[in-house]
């Protein structure tokens, strides 16, 4: 490991992954969390496929590749200076993996096959296994350790001359997630629709007549576990500097909640999670930055 680093913020798939197939930061792509609301279709929209988050319906009118930036623009950039990258992603792909095995089989095939490429290769099965049982669980453990080994495979056959990064999109804690809508519901009134983004970074549509309501009523209940800040004040904060995306203004809302505890917050989800992320905690951002040689020439 040379040394940990941050991931981007919010500490969350869609933003850090998407940097590898746009080569942007998550204001300039737009890809800035799991859901984005879009009021060209009225709707809450997963941004990987395109389904709406709270009715689980499928969706074919490709309103988000439209309206952000495409994945996989990355590509045509390694193109246009003479080199090539490949990607290699899980099942969800089409022509994606189903193993880490498998996936060690991709890259080593491209390793060996290609001599000026660069290949990207994602596992989210991880992830998914805490977002279902926690960091502290043992299935926890014996999954990681099972990620290391083949890792450590890898290395061991990638030819002479290769390089090897690892790293995480973004780390996980175990949270409490608790639902405005039954919990709140003089606070869920001053709301003009419901929430986007992430349930520990999220994104508040507010009615214009009820903004100093839900500001108290935010802070008073959740203002031991969140930081408010309004939309300007969170790109600002947080994004960096870089240059915005058309939409961002529009993707943000009107308020955006920063999780500093182990609280989630959602409007309506069904599914909660034991382990998630996209908030600032250090468990949530911190990464490592594992670097491997293999020694020799390339050939």
């Amino acid at each position: 490991m040379i040394r940990e680093m941050t991931t981007v913020y919010p500490s969350t798939t869609a933003a850090a992954t998407t940097i590898f197939s746009t080569g942007l930061a998550p204001v300039s792509s737009g890809w800035m969390g799991w859901m984005e609301y879009f009021k060209e279709v009225d709707d809450y929209r997963i941004l990987f496929w395109n389904g709406s988050y709270y009715t689980h319906a499928r969706h074919t009118d490709n309103v988000v590749q439209n309206a952000l930036v495409p994945q996989g623009t990355l590509q045509k950039t390694f193109e246009s200076a003479g080199s090539s990258m490949r990607v290699i992603n899980p099942k969800f792909d089409s022509n994606g993996v189903h193993s880490m095995e498998e996936m060690e089989e991709r890259i080593l095939e491209y390793a060996n096959t290609y001599h000026n490429t660069f290949t990207y290769a994602y596992w989210d099965e991880f992830d998914a296994l805490m977002h279902e049982v926690g960091t502290e669980d043992p299935k926890t453990k014996k999954e990681l350790c099972h990620i290391d080994d083949v890792v450590r495979d890898l290395a061991e056959q990638l030819p002479e001359g290769n390089l090897l990064f690892v790293i995480a999109d973004h780390g996980q804690i175990n949270t409490v997630t608790e639902d405005i809508l039954t919990a709140h519901p003089d606070l869920a009134e001053t709301l003009e629709r419901r929430a986007a983004l992430e349930a520990r970074t999220v994104v508040f549509y507010v009615k214009p007549e009820r903004r100093n309501d839900f500001e108290e009523l935010f802070k008073t209940y959740y203002g031991d576990s969140f930081e408010l800040y309004t939309s300007e004040e969170f790109a600002k904060i947080f994004m960096g500097e870089f240059p915005h995306h058309p939409r961002v203004k529009d993707l943000l809302g009107d308020y955006v909640a920063v999780a500093k505890g182990r609280k989630s917050l959602v409007t309506g989800a069904d599914r909660v999670m034991v382990g998630d992320h996209a908030g600032l905690t250090e468990d949530e951002m911190m990464i490592p930055l594992i670097v491997y040689r293999k020694e020799g020439k390339k050939q």
